[in-house]
């Protein structure tokens, strides 16, 4: 018996100002999560267009009105998260948050936190 995928929903950001990368590597993990969950895009802050098509694409003002979704996990990769993020993350009220940033986010309680750039530090100095 097959079971039921649960929701996974990605906060990123995109635009020419702070470039792509987020974006791209969400899209990247969407593709490989796609088998297990079903994929959902929050649109804040990003153009619709550059959102990949084959997810469903959420409007963040209409967001919260909506009761019939429950998300498992949020996953969130962000270049940076300000206070209307941390305000946005905490009314989603999702129990599971995966977060990719260059720091560690502890005010918003992440289950995994994923540091993506590791410098290696030159100890022959």
């Amino acid at each position: 018996m097959l079971s039921k995928k649960k929701n996974l929903l990605i906060l990123t950001q995109a635009s020419y100002e702070t470039g792509f990368g987020h974006l791209k590597r969400c899209i990247f993990l969407s593709k490989k999560l796609k088998k297990y969950f079903k994929i959902y895009y929050i649109k804040k802050n990003i153009s619709k267009k550059f959102l990949p098509k084959e997810y469903n694409i959420l409007n963040c003002k209409n967001f919260t009105k909506n009761e019939k979704l429950k998300f498992s996990t949020l996953l969130i990769d962000l270049k940076k998260i300000d206070i209307d993020h941390v305000k946005l993350i905490k009314n989603l009220n999702i129990a599971n948050k995966i977060i990719i940033s260059d720091k560690i986010e502890k005010k918003l309680k992440p289950n995994i936190s994923i540091i993506p750039y590791i410098l290696k530090k030159n100890y022959n100095n």
